[in-house]
């Protein structure tokens, strides 16, 4: 039997056959459409492991297959792959694209397409809603931008190079994937770690790399606005502290751009948005954990206060009061 590659999420869930029609199955569970898909060699040597997950609002799907052609009809929405082993050739209307692990991801508008895979073939699909990706670009460019769906150029296939400058995204990306594989049985703490932000705003950086040194005139407010803003940051996470807190939604809120935001931090606060988010959770921890009628657990209360990994709460709160909780909780119980 030939070997199949490792998928970056999922794998002790995922979906294992030799069975065809069980890949086009899976695959529309998460990417609607009609695929035609043929095997390449002989057919008593295919194989395919498959997963399906949505995090947050956003479908994804991993798969790793022997080698197969597919022609797909048109659908009316975009995907991108970001393959993980080997190699996939599209045949599309304007030429060829080329995904290639480690180096070329693959833009695919909702055209008619075919494709073949070759060597140990393994590759993420990520349906995306363009509305979102313009949103999420809105925010992390500032209020003031001029953000627009043409600079995505979502209906054009096109390969896309996997490094940008100095930035690998194909690292990102599996960082992303491996913290999918982390939380994948666990939907609830899925959720709190907010993957699909951190995947979207990859994404807008790699489909428009200007972004990452975007930079608004906001920085260059007067301090006392610059601070009244932050105020509002700040309300806002306080109120939501048990809930998955985005920078997408804190630069929504201020206005500020994503560099921006994280200058007006550094100068108020010594730290950035997500740290300061982390030590108003730990604040909130030690509250409950010190209270004469507290009977949650450690689990509990790393839930409520919005950390969704209680060994993490826990190495941070070391960090940050010099005793493990469960000492803080024993002591206050005494």
């Amino acid at each position: 039997m030939d070997r199949l590659a490792y998928l970056p999420f999922g794998n002790q869930g995922a979906m294992s056959s030799s069975q065809l029609g069980s890949l086009s199955s899976a695959l529309t569970d998460v990417l609607p459409g009609d695929f035609d898909i043929s095997i390449l060699g002989p057919a008593a040597r295919f194989r395919h492991k498959t997963v399906v997950i949505r995090a947050g609002q956003l479908p994804i799907a991993a798969t790793a297959t022997t080698p197969i052609s597919v022609q797909r009809s048109e659908v009316p929405y975009a995907t991108l792959r970001i393959p993980i082993s080997g190699s996939c050739t599209y045949k599309l209307s304007n030429g060829r694209c080329i995904e290639q692990a480690g180096r070329t991801a693959v833009l695919l508008s909702g055209k008619a397409r075919e494709a073949e895979t070759s060597g140990v073939y393994a590759s993420t699909h990520l349906l995306l809603d363009s509305d979102r990706l313009l949103a999420t670009a809105q925010a992390m460019a500032g209020s003031n931008s001029q953000a627009n769906a043409d600079r995505f150029e979502v209906n054009r296939d096109r390969e896309i190079s996997l490094q940008q400058g100095p930035v690998c995204f194909d690292a990102i990306f599996r960082a992303h994937f491996a913290l999918l594989d982390a939380f994948v049985a666990h939907p609830a703490a899925l959720a709190l770690q907010a993957v699909d932000d951190l995947i979207y705003r990859s994404v807008v950086m790699l489909l428009s790399p200007a972004i990452l040194n975007a930079d608004e005139g906001s920085s260059r407010l007067p301090m006392s606005v610059e601070r009244r803003t932050l105020n509002t940051v700040c309300d806002y996470i306080k109120a939501h502290i048990d809930e998955s807190i985005t920078l997408t939604r804190l630069e929504q809120i201020s206005g500020f751009s994503r560099r921006t935001l994280q200058y007006a931090f550094l100068r108020h606060f010594a730290c950035t948005p997500m740290q300061w988010v982390r030590e108003r959770r730990l604040e909130l921890a030690r509250a409950l954990l010190t209270h004469s009628e507290c009977n949650a657990s450690i689990t509990q209360v790393a839930l409520t206060c919005g950390f969704s990994i209680s060994g993490l709460f826990s190495q941070y709160y070391v960090v940050r009061y010099g005793e493990r909780p469960s000492a803080t909780l024993e002591r206050c119980r005494r």
